[in-house]
């Protein structure tokens, strides 16, 4: 089965004024751990027998990024997986592709993008 999603969301400026921030959550709960009647305390009992946790996922992840940036782009990284960059998108250095570089990702964590442009602080 593949399901398909189409995310549209405006970017947060990261720490850096000249790069942006794009995280995509792939964890929809936690995989261990009971949860506590207060939401500030940690879970220190763990759950015996079902569920238990796996390190082998039978879900993957196929990610396909076009991003169009108001300035030019400077760099395009992912801290948390290996990603495939075509910079100057149909003649564009304002637009960029990422794509993933591995041909099997599992859902792991979550996907986080880091794009710098030129001039982001800049009002429009």
């Amino acid at each position: 089965m593949k399901i398909r999603i189409t995310y549209v969301t405006e970017l947060k400026q990261d720490a850096d004024a000249d790069q942006v921030r794009f995280v995509l959550p792939t964890a929809v709960a936690p995989r261990y751990g009971k949860p506590q009647k207060d939401p500030f305390q940690a879970a220190t009992e763990l759950i015996v027998g079902n569920p238990t946790y796996s390190n082998e996922t039978q879900y993957t992840l196929d990610i396909n990024v076009i991003c169009r940036m108001t300035a030019s782009l400077l760099s395009v990284e992912s801290p948390t997986h290996k990603i495939k960059t075509e910079v100057n998108l149909n003649g564009s250095p304002k637009t960029c592709r990422v794509r993933l570089a591995e041909d099997r990702t599992e859902l792991e964590r979550d996907f986080v993008l880091i794009v710098k442009g030129k001039d982001l602080d800049q009002s429009r």
